[in-house]
This record gives structure tokens, C-alpha cells and sequence, in this order.
């Protein structure tokens, strides 16, 4: 009786007993990570992040600065550590982290002049304004929004899958801002604004940049969150002693990172754990060297593995690891509204119209992405970007814009060995006299001058049709080649053209156009025995043109991949000559009085020029070209102009083994194909063969066709990328040679744009 009774009781308080020991149990601690900053040597936090998952250790918080902001970031939405090494090595980071784009991205009326300058400036109110010479971040943000789409309609970053924050530095008060909340890509470009390399973030009135200027290492900011266990990962700067500041560059250095050094070793106590990688022989801006550096935070992270398995099995005994809620993938948006924001001078229907997006439609991570690289081709802006936001049941997305201003001039030094000597300008005006335009007037003020004034209109919503319309003036010299390689005439050339033409661009790289022109060529013999007899040669005529091009070249300065292709058909259509004699000329030879005549006639062009990799500092050459003229009365109403290793002018078509513009001739049909090996980042060597059949300079004109001349030539081309344009020095010589050509060697050397 006294066992039942003692059992009743025991029974009665058994849930008290089990309810008070599960009160005074520990709870399982929070497990926070710090991941600091270091440029590329951030990468070395996705090696220390694949051991802590093999120990079976995931954080419950995540802290980052800088790099570690952004790996930080992107692993606490989902991404894990093999994901996010296949994320780095797909990237370019020369271009990731910069503002370049291909010209392969840029809209076709706008890559001729495309990084293509010495120098660019805008224009204010008739006023150079200066450039501000900064990254603003445009591939860099274009990156992590298309990685950052699941989250779009995620403001707390405390509710990702692993809670989240970042860091800034404030610039007026230097103290950290904590970045938990908004629109993740703002906070991660924000935590990365390194001072002087990329612009500055304005937000809630602050002037924000990288965080690593004042906090590279936010370990307290987790500690007041409520992180118990703490593991930083640092791959920051270090004091150097006294012994190694012997330069002024290591002095500048501790110099500007003293501040963030002495703080990141202030927070180091607070760790339960500091992974610190040898990362002594890689530099902060070796992001090429991802490999090394993401190993070199393994290597580090296993020494500690069985300190990490026995962290994982004390939490674990503790209290289970709870699973994570994964965030749905979101393949497309379904965007209920889209706003402009920051357009000043471009209408935001001609924003919109260029974009392709559309209200009340689904849109892809690729569709958006798109978007925003049209926009940027467009030459318009220094940086697009977009903004997802959920309210109130809809989604809006906002396309924040940065426009360059209205005007620019674009300067460019020119010197070659042909005799252009001078400089190049190009002045451009957006949206003047219309909205959705550009003016340009561009000028090679050289001995063989240049100058063109043209406007361009867009039609339609999408802006892919376009009007256009140019008068430019010439002058060039002319040659004319006898037997024996002798020049037996010499012309001075000047052309007024005026063309309007209705074009549709195809996409970025590819443009259809049907044309008008009105043509003015005047021909004034300088030498020769035309010179005797004639004192000028006009020629006006007004012709139709069909012409469609591709451009899908990688840069306008040595490309390395791509095609450049023009074709056109031009039927000169009223065509009149006027033959002005000098005052003693009473009889003319019977070839002088040919050149007064005239009548219509046909014309078709062909030009492509390629680029196939053959790996990555290596590209075969490869081109085309033929011209045909059909009915030609007068050799001086048209022709096309032979020689040189680059196109002189409309009119020129390159050949190895002879000088610019060596040859005239109504009939060409050439072939081109060469080897191209980059050296350095700056310095390159082509070696080029030319051949094909011309039809004899100045010809008796015929009715058929003919190409009767057959040459063949091959040069050495050394280039060198400089600040102020490309320097290309060529040596080349005819390997099948004619009666109209020199068997001797010609030295071509040019320096400078040429746009």
C-alpha cells in the first residue's frame, strides 16, 4: 500500500519534474559566421564555407563586408558554396567589375563611335563638364539582381533562409551603417563602393561606400543580434611592424586602412573561431585567380575540421539543426506596373520603348537582364538598372536610369604615313529640334580633310526604325597608275554627298536601309598629261541604295571575335559630267573628251571581315570583298580605290603589298585571311595575305565583266594599345605582282581612333 501510493504521486508529479528539467536545459546557441572583406581574396569565403558544410555546420546568421557582403549575401538566400563557385568561375571579372560592355551589345547606329575616342566629354550649358571618372557598378548590379530575383519581395533580411546584413561606411560621419532591409542588390553594390574606384551610394540621405573603410570585420553587429558562437572568416589587411614600412606605397597603404586594421583586431575576441588564410602572394585585385584563392580557403578551413565536427556534434547534442525554408525559384516575374526613375533629358516612353518590356506581362531573369543591356547599348546612360518591389498585391518594377548629358565631345589624335596628320572630333546633341534624335557633326581635321553633319530620328515605339539623314564633304588624292608602277596622273578628289535613308535595325548588330543620294564629285588633275588639257572634272548624279549590315565585332580596337559585313546595290540613276578644259586646250586626245561623258550605271559592294578565336589570345583573320560597276561611261563617275592594311575611306578596300590607295579600278573581287596573336593585354601581331582579280586601273569601259589582273601580297602587322588610340606599324610587300604594281616593299604606320 505504501509502494501504490509512493507510485500515485510519482505519477502526478512526473510532468512538473519533466517540465521544470526542460526549462533549466540550455537551448542551443546561435551559430553566427562573419565573412570580412579583401577584394578577390573574399573568394577564399566560399572554400571555408564548402568545409563548414562538410563538418555539418550551417550558421544562423551571416555578417559580411565587401565581398564577404556579397558571398555572405548570396549564400544566406540559397546558394551554396559549389553553386556559388560555379557563379565565380563563369564570370569575367574584368568586365564584372567594370562598366565595359562588348560593342557586340551596342545598338548598330552607335558602335562606330563606342570607346572609339581619346577623349569624351560632356557638355552643360556650353561648358565641359568633367567626367567623374568612376566605375558606377553597372555589370557588377546587373549581376546580383538577376542572382538576387527569388528575394525581390523580400525587404527584412532577416526573414532569408540564413538571416542576413551587411555593412557600410557613412563618408560624413565615418561610422558603419548596418544594412538588414531593402532591395538585396542595393545593399550588396553598397557594401562594395570602394572609394575612388567605384561612385558613391546615396540612400536615406547618406552618403554611403565600401564598409571595409570603417568596419571590414562585422563581428559585434552579430554579437547584438543575439550570436552566441561566433566563426569569422577574415581576409583583410593586417598591421605591418616597423621593419616592413620602407616604401611609400606600404606606408600609403597601412595609411588608408590603419582605421578599418585596429577595428577588425578590436572585434576578433568575440570569435569562438578565426579562420585567417595565407593569402600573402595573392593581391586583393586578383579576381583572375579565383582557383588559387577559393583553395586557399579550404586549405585553411580543414585544419580546423576536427574543431568545426566537434562544434556541429555540441550544438547538435543541444538541439536539432532546424531545416531551412527554401525560397520558391522564381523563373519569371509577372510585373503589374514599370516606372522611370532619374530620366532628365530621354522621355520615359522612349525609355520604355527601347527596353521591350511591357506592363501586365511576365518577364524572365533573361527578359529583365535584357533589358537593361539594351538600354545601356543604347549609349545613352552611365548605368541602368532595375528595381522589383511588392505592394499591395502588384508588382511594380522601376528602371532607374543615369543619363549621360545630351552633348558630348569626343576627340581622337590622328597621324598616318598616308598623309593624314591632325585630329578628330565629334560633337553630339540628343534630342534636339525632336524628341528621340540624335544630331552629330564629326570632323577629321587633316590634310585629307573630312566632315560630316548628320540626324537621325527614331519612328515607332520600339525605335528600331529610324531616319536618317547626312551631307558630308571630302577630299582625298587620287592615283592613277600607268605600266611600270608609274603614277602618270594624279587628282585631287573632293566629294559633297547627301543621303537620306528609312533603316531598321535587326536586334543590336544587324540594320537593313533603302536610300537615296544625291553625289557631287569634282576631279582636279594635279600631274600627269590630263593636267595639260583638263581643268576639272564634275560629276553629279542622284542614285537609289539597298544596303543591309552586321556588325557583331567584340571592340571597335583590335577585335578578336565577330563579323563586320556591309552590302549595297546602288543604281545611279541621272548622272551628269562636265568636262571644264584649260584655256589652250583647242584638240583634246580622244580619251580626255571620254571623260566628259556620262550616263546611268549600276553599282553593287560587298565587304565582310571575321574574327574566329582559335583560343583565348589567338584569332584567324578572315574577309571578302567585291565591287562591280556595270555601264560606266566616265571612269571618273565611280570607282573604287585599292591598298593599304586599313580602309582609308568609303571608297578603299585593304590590300597587303600596296600603298593606300595605290590603285583605281571599276572591278574587284578580293579574299583576305590572317593569324592574329595578342601578346600582352596591350600588344598584338597580325601576319595577313591579300589576293583576288581587278579589272586594269581606268580602263577603256566595258560592258562585260572582267577581271583580268590577278595580285596577291602579304604584311606584318605590330599593334600597341595606348591611352591616347592604337599604334599599328605594317610592313608589306606583293608576292604576285603586275605591270601596274612595284615588286617593293611598303611601310604603312598609323596612330589613333578613327571614328
Amino acid at each position: 500500500m505504501k509502494y501504490r501510493s509512493f507510485l500515485w504521486i510519482f505519477v502526478l508529479l512526473f510532468p512538473f519534474w519533466s517540465f521544470s528539467q526542460e526549462e533549466s536545459a540550455p537551448a542551443r546557441p546561435k551559430l553566427g559566421l562573419v565573412l570580412s572583406g579583401g577584394g578577390a581574396k573574399g573568394f577564399a569565403h566560399i572554400g571555408v564555407l564548402k568545409v563548414l558544410e562538410e563538418a555539418g555546420l550551417r550558421p544562423d546568421m551571416i555578417s559580411g563586408t565587401s565581398m564577404g557582403g556579397i558571398i555572405g549575401g548570396l549564400y544566406s538566400i540559397g546558394y551554396s558554396a559549389d553553386t556559388l563557385y560555379q557563379i565565380v568561375r563563369s564570370q569575367n571579372w574584368s568586365r564584372v567589375l567594370s562598366d565595359q560592355i562588348d560593342l557586340n551589345e551596342v545598338l548598330f547606329e552607335e558602335k562606330p563611335f563606342f570607346k572609339n575616342e581619346f577623349l569624351e566629354l560632356p557638355l552643360q550649358n556650353g561648358k565641359v563638364a568633367p567626367p567623374s571618372g568612376l566605375i558606377e557598378g553597372q555589370q557588377i548590379e546587373q549581376l546580383l539582381s538577376k542572382l538576387a530575383l527569388p528575394v525581390f519581395n523580400q525587404e527584412d533580411f532577416s526573414a532569408f533562409p540564413i538571416p542576413f546584413l551587411c555593412v557600410a561606411a557613412n563618408v560624413a560621419t565615418g561610422e558603419p551603417v548596418v544594412l538588414d532591409s531593402g532591395y538585396l542588390p542595393d545593399a550588396l553594390r553598397t557594401t562594395m563602393a570602394i572609394p575612388s574606384v567605384f561612385t558613391v551610394v546615396n540612400r536615406d540621405s547618406q552618403v554611403l561606400v565600401d564598409g571595409g573603410l570603417v568596419r571590414n570585420f562585422p563581428v559585434v553587429e552579430l554579437v547584438e543580434r543575439g550570436a552566441e558562437v561566433i566563426i569569422g572568416v577574415y581576409t583583410g589587411a593586417r598591421s605591418s611592424p616597423q621593419n616592413k614600412l620602407t616604401s611609400f606605397s606600404d606606408i600609403l597603404y597601412q595609411s588608408g586602412f590603419l582605421m578599418s586594421i585596429k577595428d577588425a583586431e578590436a572585434q576578433m575576441p568575440y570569435l569562438r573561431l578565426l579562420i585567417e588564410p595565407d593569402l600573402s602572394e595573392l593581391g586583393a585585385d586578383r579576381f583572375d585567380s579565383y582557383e588559387a584563392i577559393i583553395a586557399a580557403g579550404e586549405r585553411e578551413a580543414r585544419k580546423f575540421m576536427p574543431v568545426l565536427r566537434h562544434l556541429a556534434d555540441s550544438l547538435n547534442a543541444l538541439g536539432p539543426l532546424l531545416p531551412l525554408l527554401p525560397i520558391p525559384r522564381k523563373d519569371s516575374v509577372f510585373v503589374d506596373l514599370i516606372e522611370i526613375n532619374g530620366n532628365q533629358f530621354i522621355e520615359g516612353v522612349e525609355i520604355l520603348g527601347r527596353s521591350g518590356l511591357e506592363p501586365g506581362a511576365w518577364h524572365t531573369a533573361e527578359d529583365l537582364d535584357y533589358a537593361v543591356r539594351h538600354l545601356y547599348g543604347a549609349n545613352l546612360f552611365r548605368k541602368v538598372s532595375y528595381w522589383l518591389k511588392e505592394e499591395y498585391g502588384q508588382t511594380r518594377l522601376v528602371l532607374r536610369c543615369k543619363e549621360k548629358l545630351p552633348a558630348v565631345l569626343r576627340t581622337s589624335i590622328l597621324y598616318d604615313s598616308y598623309g593624314d596628320s591632325g585630329f578628330l572630333f565629334s560633337l553630339t546633341a540628343r534630342n534636339k529640334l525632336l524628341p528621340a534624335s540624335r544630331a552629330m557633326f564629326i570632323g577629321q581635321v587633316t590634310e585629307n580633310y573630312h566632315f560630316r553633319l548628320n540626324y537621325l530620328k527614331y519612328l515607332g515605339k520600339s525605335q528600331l526604325s529610324s531616319l536618317f539623314s547626312q551631307v558630308s564633304i571630302a577630299k582625298a588624292l587620287l592615283p592613277n597608275v600607268e605600266q611600270g608602277g608609274l603614277v602618270g596622273n594624279e587628282y585631287r578628289l573632293v566629294e559633297i554627298p547627301f543621303e537620306l535613308r528609312l533603316q531598321r535595325r535587326i536586334g543590336n548588330n544587324a540594320q537593313i536601309a533603302l536610300g537615296l543620294k544625291r553625289d557631287y564629285i569634282s576631279l582636279r588633275p594635279l600631274k600627269g598629261k590630263d593636267a595639260e588639257w583638263v581643268e576639272r572634272v564634275r560629276s553629279q548624279s542622284w542614285s537609289a541604295s539597298l544596303s543591309a549590315g552586321v556588325n557583331t565585332l567584340n571592340s571597335n580596337v583590335f577585335p578578336t571575335r565577330g563579323i563586320a559585313m556591309h552590302a549595297e546595290f546602288t543604281p545611279a540613276l541621272d548622272v551628269e559630267t562636265r568636262l571644264e578644259l584649260r584655256k589652250q586646250a583647242i584638240q583634246v586626245p580622244p580619251e580626255v573628251d571620254s571623260l566628259g561623258k556620262a550616263g546611268p550605271y549600276q553599282k553593287i559592294f560587298f565587304h565582310i571581315l571575321g574574327y574566329l578565336p582559335l583560343h583565348s589570345r589567338a584569332s584567324l583573320k578572315w574577309g571578302v570583298d567585291a565591287g562591280l560597276l556595270f555601264n560606266v561611261k566616265n571612269p571618273l563617275s565611280d570607282f573604287f580605290l585599292l591598298g593599304g592594311p586599313e580602309p582609308m575611306g568609303p571608297r578603299t578596300t585593304p590590300f597587303y603589298g600596296m600603298a593606300p590607295n595605290e590603285l583605281n579600278t571599276s572591278r574587284l573581287a578580293i579574299t583576305s585571311i590572317g593569324y592574329q596573336q595578342t601578346l600582352t593585354k596591350r600588344v598584338l601581331f597580325s601576319l595577313d595575305v591579300s589576293a583576288g582579280f581587278i579589272t586594269a586601273p581606268f580602263p577603256v569601259p566595258q560592258q562585260t565583266l572582267q577581271l583580268d589582273t590577278y595580285l596577291m601580297g602579304g604584311g606584318l602587322t605590330l599593334g600597341y594599345r595606348t591611352i591616347a588610340g592604337p599604334v599599328k606599324a605594317t610592313i608589306s610587300k606583293p608576292l604576285v605582282s603586275s605591270s601596274w604594281i612595284k615588286n617593293d616593299v611598303r611601310f604603312f604606320l598609323s596612330f589613333g581612333y578613327r571614328f
